[in-house]
């Protein structure tokens, strides 16, 4: 009986595979169609071991094996390298179930589920996968923490997958994502003239001040299903100010603030009840006093409109 389930499931493992890679230039069977070394970038036909992984693991999870569906690498045809990495992430959930169940409900939270394209720490989990033997990969799930698993598997000097924008900004779907993604990849600059840039080009960049931080956090967030505002508050004599992303989440305020432009709420903090508290708050860990004299609340395109410097044919984004 096992036996025919296991064959039911692997058997609708590869319809969903199929009508998920219609899209993608390789024509035919999944379990035929050419897969690509990463390293060779040549055709290399493959059995399907990989397939049978994921079969194994959406026996024993569905949620698993379905969440594993949606990641981009098993979207088109799949490489050698995320084969092996399936084989060896069935082979550490049957290690030790409960481990990896407990570390997939964390790796799921992470996030809207229902907003984003799909679960970034799998995907992570996937690339540690790739380059980690199996006692390595049982820790690290065991011990499951997110920023280990960021650190271990985000290579920003892999440019494949970090060179183009709407994959990274899809990637970066929830506010733990985005605030490690801004810590390690961008470095804060003051800008001469005080004026936003678009997301793209902080991007290519990979520099700029509390404003650009803030539109970028506010890009990625909202496309991700979060509600955000880009908040520019002004306090004490001489008007010194400051600019954050606010998010909504569990009907409550949120700053993701990664610019350490006076080492103001770091990271992500909150929540907080009001816009208002929020640029109060800022004012007075910056030693403003607890008053701040000006707040302003926009949407990251209006905010970019009005504080631009780029040509007006230049995109938003």
């Amino acid at each position: 009986m096992k036996k025919h389930r296991a064959l039911f499931i692997f058997f609708l493992l590869c319809l969903v595979t199929a009508f998920s890679a219609s899209g993608c230039r390789r024509e035919g069977h999944p379990l035929l169609r050419p897969l690509i070394h990463p390293l060779k970038e040549k055709p290399v036909i493959a059995l399907p071991e990989g397939q049978e992984a994921l079969a194994r693991l959406t026996e024993k999870s569905g949620s698993l094996g379905m969440e594993l569906a949606r990641l981009p690498e098993l979207s088109c045809a799949m490489t050698i390298g995320t084969a092996t990495a399936l084989k060896r992430l069935a082979r550490a959930y049957r290690a030790d179930p409960p481990a990896f169940n407990h570390a997939f409900k964390r790796m799921k939270a992470v996030g809207l589920q229902k907003n984003r394209k799909y679960c970034t720490p799998l995907q992570a989990l996937l690339w540690a996968a790739e380059k980690t033997d199996g006692k390595s990969l049982k820790l690290l799930i065991r011990t499951y923490r997110l920023k280990t698993l960021l650190n271990l598997s985000w290579d920003f000097n892999e440019k494949k997958r970090w060179k183009d924008f709407n994959i990274v900004t899809d990637r970066l779907n929830s506010p733990e994502l985005v605030d490690f993604y801004e810590k390690k990849f961008f470095r804060y600059q003051i800008d001469r003239i005080d004026a936003a840039q678009p997301p793209k080009r902080l991007f290519k960049t990979r520099q700029g001040d509390c404003e650009d931080y803030a539109i970028f956090a506010a890009l990625c967030l909202e496309q991700a299903g979060y509600c955000t505002r880009v908040l520019n508050t002004w306090w004490g004599h001489g008007l010194m100010g400051h600019i954050v992303c606010v998010y909504e989440q569990d009907c409550r305020l949120w700053v993701l603030d990664r610019a350490p432009v006076s080492g103001v709420m770091p990271g992500i903090s909150g929540p907080y009840d009001s816009y208002l508290k929020i640029g109060e708050t800022i004012a007075l860990e910056s030693g403003g006093g607890p008053m701040a004299k000006y707040i302003w609340v926009y949407e990251w395109k209006d905010f970019l409109t009005r504080y631009r410097h780029f040509p007006l044919g230049e995109s938003l984004i």
